[in-house]
């Protein structure tokens, strides 16, 4: 779910068979004008990649300069790939894809990351504020290295991805102000288990472990979420490991030290 450029609610609906067949997934977006109260009906499928389709807008839809609306996306050409992104040779990659008439339908814009070894899977992306992209793309597959790309150009071109030095999945990125960036993950690192933080001062040539948001019995939580409230303090919610009995959504309140 996001919010458009125009102020609207979108929610891109996953339809998918992952068992007793072949697997299939569609895509449907679906509007709101009323803050989340009613929805639209589904709108035209989006099918980005020939073999399933994810978009991962991670609550923003960027406006670019010349009007048409952005949202990152991954997927892969293989339909076999949908239940577990790493069978059968269903090599993920992730895009940037464009809208020419405010999210009613996308094309592909340019590849963000791919690879014939690296599952690359979920981009989280953020504007910095001399206008460059910047992504953290999440990987399958160990050591499950998180990757670092740019894109000067309106997100039709993107740098070479470089390695990261943590092990990050289902990534979110905020900024903190001063040129500070957070990006909050799930952590793979076998030690430390959980939700993690780490923290780049020079729009990300180097990071820095910020600490442990959430200690997990298992890799599978995560997928947090950040926003600054209004009294400059920043709001995260996630959710817990399966093995801890009962899988909730726990939200923290983070304080940002200069």
């Amino acid at each position: 779910m996001a919010v458009t450029p125009d102020g609207e609610l979108v929610m891109f609906v996953l339809q998918a068979r992952r068992a007793g067949g072949a697997s299939q997934a569609h895509v449907y977006p679906t509007w709101s004008a009323d803050g989340g109260r009613t929805w639209g009906p589904l709108g035209q499928e989006i099918t980005l990649f020939r073999g399933w389709t994810e978009p991962n807008p991670q609550g923003k839809i960027f406006e670019l300069s010349d009007g048409r609306w952005m949202m990152p996306a991954y997927g892969s050409d293989v339909a076999s790939g949908i239940a577990s992104p790493t069978a059968g040779g269903a090599i993920g990659y992730t895009i940037t894809a464009v809208s020419n008439d405010r999210g009613r339908t996308w094309r592909r814009r340019g590849v963000m990351a791919r690879s014939d070894s690296i599952h690359f899977h979920e981009p989280a992306v953020l504007r910095l504020s001399g206008g460059r992209f910047m992504a953290v793309i999440r990987t399958q597959g160990e050591p499950f290295t998180s990757y670092l790309c740019y894109s000067a150009d309106e997100a039709r071109t993107w740098s070479e991805p470089r390695e990261l030095p943590f092990a990050g999945q289902t990534p979110y990125m905020i900024e903190l102000g001063g040129g500070s960036v957070l990006c909050a993950y799930r952590d793979r690192d076998p030690l430390q288990l959980g939700i993690s933080a780490s923290v780049t001062h020079d729009g990300g040539k180097s990071w820095q472990y910020a600490g442990s948001l959430y200690e997990g019995t298992d890799w599978n939580c995560g997928y947090p979420g950040l926003v600054q409230l209004a009294d400059g303090y920043f709001f995260c919610i996630y959710y817990t490991c399966y093995k801890q009995v009962n899988c909730e959504v726990h939200g923290l309140i983070l304080r940002v030290d200069n």
